[in-house]
């Protein structure tokens, strides 16, 4: 008996968000699969459906990438000049989007004739394939943590400025004008010069004096 069903995973730390991916399952109970049954299953797979949709995540991919293949002859092909190839090469994922292209292609022109050869090549491209989709979850990887990183820059960033902004009133009180009373800040709080200034010229610190009290 074959059962088929579908469903969809939740995703995030604690499970809140529902994932794009659905899975399909395909069981057979208590016996093995019919050869009718195999051939039914294999009609939903259609070949030239799943090679565009791995033709089209290349192609995708290059778009955003901005990678200009369409300004080559034969760049939907994943066929380029050497040169174009190493201008664009060190992107991660680029040469992996084109050889899915490329073997694609090849697939194409040997499918009739070779048909051994053909599936090699579609092998080979659905190989390039995760490859391109390491680089996917790579870059999104390392977007979020440039993300974290800059956050926690601004907040140590803003400890800083408060400590600073703290001694500046101190000084101000104490007779100090802004010029030197900055000076003095920036050194009691081990802060460079150049970075106070760049942070505050004098009418700023004074107003982020008058913000703080």
């Amino acid at each position: 008996m074959k059962e088929t069903d579908s469903s969809r995973r939740f995703t995030g730390k604690r499970n809140q968000h529902k994932s794009m991916l659905v899975t399909n399952k395909t069981t057979c109970e208590n016996e093995m699969p019919t050869s009718a049954e195999l051939v039914e299953t294999n009609k939903s797979w259609n070949v030239d459906t799943l090679i565009e949709s791995m033709r089209q995540a290349a192609l995708i991919f290059l778009d955003c990438k901005e990678i200009p293949y369409d300004e080559t002859p034969d760049g939907c092909y994943g066929i380029v000049e050497s040169d174009f190839k190493k201008e664009y090469d060190h992107i991660p994922g680029v040469s992996a989007a084109f050889s899915v292209l490329f073997e694609l292609y090849c697939f194409s022109l040997a499918r009739q004739d070779n048909p051994e050869k053909a599936y090699s090549n579609l092998l080979r491209a659905g190989r390039y394939l995760e490859l391109l989709a390491f680089a996917k979850l790579e870059a999104g990887y390392l977007a979020g943590a440039a993300r974290v990183g800059d956050s926690e820059k601004t907040v140590q960033k803003k400890k800083r400025q408060k400590i600073l902004i703290e001694h500046y009133i101190a000084l101000r009180a104490e007779g100090k004008d802004p010029q030197e009373a900055r000076r003095l800040a920036a050194k009691r709080s081990n802060i460079p010069l150049n970075t106070v200034k760049r942070w505050y010229s004098l009418d700023k610190i004074e107003k982020a004096c008058h913000q703080f009290t």
